[in-house]
């Protein structure tokens, strides 16, 4: 970030950004420790490749109905109330994890962990919008994430070598992980709750049932955020039949071991870090659907990459790859926020995240079968087929937003 940048943000910027700047930095290296090791953290207690995929979409299911509940309550009590919730939530995830005594135990941590993980980003994601300028939205959203990612460069590393210390990927290497998590999640949401402060107007008269309902009348009426909201429908069936197995396919079919798996994390990382505000800056420059899709062969050559290459330093570049494909993520988060007006950013997501993540059930499980039935490479090479064919036409034909919210 260069010094005519630096100041127009920080004095364009409400106090809430600095609050999600702070969230985003605790969270992302304590969520960094285990994001890699979730699937063989359950695959060590015995559920094996189906199984996890059925724990997957079940996560899926509450993640819809948490999603949906959040996204009305960020609206109608505010978006303060909706984090004390997913919270709570986390902390309760991480204790599950972190006292797993078989692999039920370990199922509902990943359904409590997840959901509430997803709802931090949909919230988050609200939240982040609210404090920032139009013009300076995805610039924005790319420092954020710069200064999150930062913070969870060396959360790879550090959990390889803390797995390695305790037995390598079973289950007493992994368990560590989710003690240090679960201790560090409900030390810093304290002072975090103190700095975060209510700054759009709360529809204080509207009760959820009425909040609901005028989500469902925002999407009937506008064609453009039913298109979205299919974009997201297929997202599921390049996201969810694939992320559950990608770390079982390195470790299992690639050999990769702990120290490459923390390696790849902290190539992912350090992309991010470098490349989230250059990438920002472009899609507040040209647009937010020409940045989204000027990066998107990063994601099919890195998958590639994965399924055909063994070499450890392969296997890193290929999650560096996937580091630089993932800083769209400003542009998309930017894009899904100014597609309607501020005060109705909850509804929003309330409706989107419910139909998306209902239709995404059949998802992780689809995609474990056809590990078992056809092929290991089977959910990735359907993944890109789907995002490539399907989603990117669809992301072409969205209406640009930089110069109309």
């Amino acid at each position: 970030m260069n010094k005519e940048s630096r100041p127009s943000i920080l004095k364009r910027t409400s106090r809430n950004f600095r609050a999600m700047i702070f969230r985003g930095s605790y969270y992302a290296f304590f969520d960094g420790l285990s994001r890699d090791y979730g699937s063989l953290y359950l695959f060590s207690h015995g559920l094996n490749v189906i199984q996890i995929g059925i724990v997957r979409s079940m996560g899926m299911l509450a993640t819809a109905f948490t999603s949906a509940f959040l996204g009305v309550l960020a609206d109608v009590r505010g978006r303060r109330k909706a984090f004390i919730v997913i919270i709570l939530l986390e902390i309760l995830g991480a204790l599950l994890y972190a006292v797993a005594w078989n692999g039920c135990v370990a199922a509902l941590a990943s359904m409590v962990y997840s959901s509430s993980s997803l709802g931090a980003m949909i919230i988050g994601n609200i939240a982040l919008a609210d404090s920032l300028p139009m013009d300076l939205r995805a610039t924005g959203l790319g420092v954020s994430s710069t200064v999150t990612q930062v913070s969870s460069l060396a959360s790879p590393i550090i959990a390889g070598i803390i797995v390695s210390m305790y037995g390598g990927i079973s289950i007493e290497g992994i368990r560590p992980l989710y003690v240090i998590q679960l201790a560090g999640l409900a030390l810093m949401a304290v002072p975090f709750i103190h700095m975060f402060r209510e700054e759009v107007k709360i529809e204080e008269k509207m009760s959820f049932k009425d909040g609901f309902t005028s989500a469902i009348n925002l999407l009937r009426s506008t064609p453009w955020l039913q298109r979205w909201v299919l974009i997201e429908i297929l997202g599921g069936y390049v996201w969810s039949t694939t992320m559950p197995y990608y770390m079982i396919y390195i470790s299992e079919i690639d050999g990769a071991d702990p120290i490459t798996i923390g390696l790849m994390g902290f190539a992912l990382n350090l992309a991010l870090i470098l490349g989230s505000i250059p990438i920002g800056r472009l899609a507040d420059r040209i647009g937010r659907v020409k940045t989204i899709l000027l990066l998107r062969p990063l994601f099919y050559l890195s998958t590639l990459m994965i399924l055909y290459f063994k070499e450890p330093y392969l296997l890193i570049l290929a999650w560096a790859l996937r580091g630089l494909f993932r800083t769209t993520s400003s542009a998309f988060g930017a894009l899904t926020m100014e597609l309607v007006p501020e005060n109705m950013r909850g509804r929003w997501t309330s409706i989107r995240s419910f139909i998306r993540f209902l239709t995404r059930l059949p998802a992780p499980v689809l995609g474990g079968y056809l590990w078992t039935m056809l092929s290991p490479q089977s959910p990735f090479l359907l993944a890109i087929a789907v995002d490539l064919f399907l989603r990117v036409p669809l992301i072409y034909m969205t209406p640009e937003t930089l110069r109309h919210e």
